[in-house]
C-alpha cells in the first residue's frame, strides 16, 4: 500500500527482506570503496603493472559498470521471477 507522507514525499513501505537486502547492497559497496586503493597497489607492485595502467584498468571496470548498469535494470525486471 502506497501511503503519501507530506514531509517525505511517497513512501512505498518494502517488507523486512528488502531494507535487509539493500543494507547488504549498501555495506558491500562500501568495502568495495575501502578496497580500491589497495587494488591498484597490488597492480602496481605484484603484478608488474605501471600506476597509471593499474589506475586504468580499475577506471574501465567502474566505467563498464557504470554504463552497463542503467540498460540492462529492464532485463532484470523482465527476467524476475513471477509471484504465482
Amino acid at each position: 500500500m502506497i501511503q503519501l507522507y507530506p514531509a517525505r514525499g511517497w513512501r512505498t513501505d518494502p517488507p523486512r527482506p528488502v531494507l535487509l537486502l539493500q543494507a547488504g547492497n549498501a555495506v558491500s559497496f562500501f568495502g568495495y570503496g575501502l578496497i580500491l586503493p589497495f587494488e591498484i597497489i597490488y597492480l602496481h607492485q605484484i603484478r608488474g603493472f605501471a600506476t597509471a595502467t593499474a589506475g586504468l584498468v580499475l577506471a574501465a571496470i567502474l566505467g563498464t559498470a557504470t554504463l552497463v548498469t542503467p540498460p540492462l535494470e529492464p532485463c532484470s525486471i523482465t527476467f524476475a521471477p513471477s509471484r504465482s
